[in-house]
């Protein structure tokens, strides 16, 4: 056999700072039979980054309601930050397009 070529993965361990990475998942600070714990997302269930857990920590405390189910004051204020994710979440997508950026779902040509 011969010698794969592992020069991609030195490359991506030489750019990528994996030590940050796993400090932004707090449940990677956890031990696992006396070894941290290393996990691999099963499309099941992904872990969280901290990020991720404070917004959802805000909304479960200030904007708790179902969004498009009601007139009241939370479910008004959920349906907003939803709709406005959701325009952001576009945004970004149109200005990464103008900048030339590659779509994940363009084709190669």
């Amino acid at each position: 056999m011969g010698d794969a070529d592992y020069g991609v993965h030195k490359l991506a361990a030489s750019t990528v700072d994996w030590k940050a990475i796993r400090e932004d998942f707090p449940i990677l600070r956890e031990q696992a039979h006396g070894h941290p714990l290393i996990y691999f997302d099963s499309a099941a269930t992904s872990q969280k980054p901290r990020p991720v857990i404070e917004a959802l920590r805000k909304f479960y405390e200030h904007d708790n309601a179902n969004v498009h189910r009601g007139l009241h004051t939370l479910s008004s204020r959920a349906t907003e930050a939803y709709s406005f994710s959701r325009v952001e979440r576009l945004r970004a997508s149109i200005s990464s397009l103008r900048l030339g950026a590659k779509s994940l779902y363009a084709k190669e040509t």
